[in-house]
């Protein structure tokens, strides 16, 4: 009988200790064995590491950082010091199904060419409602599913497992990143090298944090995301026709201009009026400036309560 492959989980941990138990128990009651679990402590200042330590058992590891080097730093240690075939990567604050390991690694130990493979990912809001996250798109799969990472982001660690090889011969996670451009990029440079597969089933909940890491970088993306895609653009630019980079530079421009615009509207406006340049959705990028903007939604709040579009007009 053949033993099946170890797999691999890698979780960075940063002041996690709200949350971290909960990500290994759903690590630990996947339906696969065997299965090794690797929790990275990236200099946490709570109680993170005292919860690791009493969790930690013949299934799990604790690998302690000397100082905080960023989530990048922190799954490229685990990604080192894997013994699995396999990784799949869980965040400290999510959590997954029990098949979810069981699924993806029957797609991908299939398939030679598979060096990935994502699933369907929900977000647990903290007033308990439930979000299918990118419910209106294709997920990223095949040989070619490089081209649509550059056009969006689908992707987050929680749902993907990879080859352990593959991503040693990529050099990991791009540690001079630190924000949320070094997913996106490590998830496109590993599908350069091969298939990616896509298990379309929910497998990944994402639990709502009051202040997520996630919700600050992506005010910044402007100044993070972007470039890195554009710098792929510029790289790959004899396998992209014109029509193909013109698409993700409108698309990116849309998403993230959109992302800041409430915030930052002169800077929305300049991204969302480069998306139009670049023929990506002009009559709705038009349409939200105006309806999104400072003075439309003090007009829409004064008409609905007279007093709070004061209090808004003054902030």
């Amino acid at each position: 009988m053949t033993t099946p492959p170890l797999v691999t989980v890698v979780m960075p941990c940063y002041n996690a200790a709200k949350t971290v138990e909960m990500a290994i128990e759903s690590a630990r009651g996947q339906s696969h064995r065997p299965i090794e679990i690797l929790c990275i402590d990236d200099g946490s200042k709570d109680d993170t590491l005292a919860i690791l330590k009493r969790l930690e058992g013949d299934d799990l590891t604790v690998i302690v950082c000397d100082k905080n080097g960023g989530v990048a730093a922190a799954r490229n240690r685990g990604i080192a010091a894997a013994k699995g075939a396999y990784i799949a990567f869980l965040d400290s604050d999510d959590s997954w199904a029990s098949d979810k390991v069981a699924r993806q690694l029957a797609m991908i130990d299939a398939d030679p060419a598979m060096v990935m493979a994502g699933c369907r990912a929900e977000v647990l809001r903290i007033d308990g409602a439930r979000e299918l996250v990118n419910a209106n798109r294709e997920p990223p799969q095949g040989p070619e599913a490089w081209r649509s990472m550059l056009h969006h982001s689908y992707l987050v660690p929680s749902v993907v497992m990879v080859r352990t090889a593959v991503a040693r011969r990529i050099g990991g996670f791009n540690e001079a990143m630190r924000s949320a451009e070094e997913d996106q990029d490590f998830f496109i440079r590993l599908a350069l090298e091969g298939k990616a597969g896509f298990v379309d089933a929910v497998l990944t909940t994402m639990h709502e944090q009051p202040s997520s890491l996630s919700s600050r970088n992506r005010l910044r993306e402007y100044e993070t995301v972007l470039p890195m895609v554009l710098r792929h653009c510029r790289k790959l630019a004899d396998r992209l026709s014109t029509a193909e980079r013109r698409a993700i530079v409108g698309a990116r421009h849309t998403a993230i201009g959109r992302g800041v615009y409430l915030g930052m509207p002169l800077l929305g406006m300049r991204l969302l009026a480069r998306a139009i340049v670049n023929g990506d959705e002009p009559m709705t990028n038009l349409y939200y400036m105006l309806t999104a903007s400072p003075w439309a939604r003090w007009l829409k709040a004064k008409l609905r309560h007279p007093a709070s579009a004061d209090t808004l007009a003054r902030t």
